[in-house]
């Protein structure tokens, strides 16, 4: 256990618990500090660190304990996070979340039970390195399958497959895009480079020779952007949610400027109507 009396965040919407078990827990040597939301742990969370964490599992919504317990985690991996929860039913979710979860305790609390908790799982935090949360970035580094997900979305919408564009040339392209929105997050950059579009302009003209529709394009940056949503959600336990919206929101930027350019080849008559244009406006 730390030398200074460890920090502990206690979370919980009901008062007279927060007040009730914030005195015992000050009693038994900890600094404590309540919430009673998500927004106000948000604030405790992001003014200072840490040791441990209690947090109600349903507060404002059923469930919504679990996004006091990501952020905690990005912000303080080396915190212990423990949650309360009244419906010990949910053993099998919590379970699967573990990469988040230290441990549960189940309404209400043992008061012996809960400081034997959280001394074990100070102590032990202590004698081992926190798992450091998983970056969107790392993970689609990591996920060479991507593409082939993606694929397979584009082949099950049967009405686009007619036009038979070989599966290697379109798995070609769309592991291309996967590096190019892997660059993007890595490098927290929001354009795309000059050859980055260049990429895109040539899928785009590779599938008008194909006489590809708009329509399967606009499809095929769909199935790109649903497989990365999966592979966010398999992965969601482990990663760096605090995070993750900014790098989600880039991802979407990558995508939609990626399509957009390579629609671009389907423009042909763009440049000569704005010619045209000109040519009329000077008469």
């Amino acid at each position: 256990m730390p030398t200074e009396s460890p920090r502990l965040l206690f979370v919980d919407d009901e008062e007279s618990i927060r007040a009730m078990l914030s005195a015992i827990l000050e009693q038994h040597g900890f600094k404590v500090r309540t919430a009673s939301s998500v927004p106000e742990a948000l604030v405790e969370i992001n003014a200072a660190p840490f040791d441990v964490l209690i947090c109600d599992l349903n507060l404002d919504k059923p469930g919504d304990g679990f996004l006091v317990l990501a952020a905690m985690r990005h912000l303080h991996p080396e915190c212990v996070n423990l949650i309360l929860t009244g419906y010990p039913a949910f053993e099998t979710a919590l379970q699967a979340m573990h990469h988040q979860v230290d441990d549960y305790l189940v309404k209400p609390a043992d008061i012996d039970l809960l400081l034997g908790t959280i001394q074990q799982r100070l102590a032990a935090r202590k004698s081992s390195q926190p798992e450091l949360p998983t970056r969107l970035a790392d993970l689609l580094r990591d996920s060479p399958q991507l593409a082939a997900v993606a694929v397979e979305g584009v082949e099950q919408t049967r009405e686009l497959v007619s036009g038979s564009v070989p599966r290697e040339e379109r798995l070609g392209h769309l592991s291309a895009f996967v590096n190019v929105i892997h660059e993007q997050l890595a490098n927290h950059r929001d354009k795309l480079s000059e050859e980055q579009q260049r990429i895109a302009l040539e899928y785009g003209k590779a599938r008008k020779a194909e006489r590809q529709s708009i329509l399967t394009v606009v499809t095929e940056f769909q199935n790109l952007d649903a497989a990365i949503a999966g592979l966010i959600r398999n992965h969601l336990p482990s990663m760096a949610i605090a995070g993750l919206f900014y790098d989600y929101e880039r991802v979407h930027k990558a995508i939609n400027a990626l399509m957009l350019k390579a629609l671009e080849a389907y423009d042909n008559g763009a440049a000569r109507r704005k010619t045209n244009k000109g040519s009329v406006a000077s008469e």
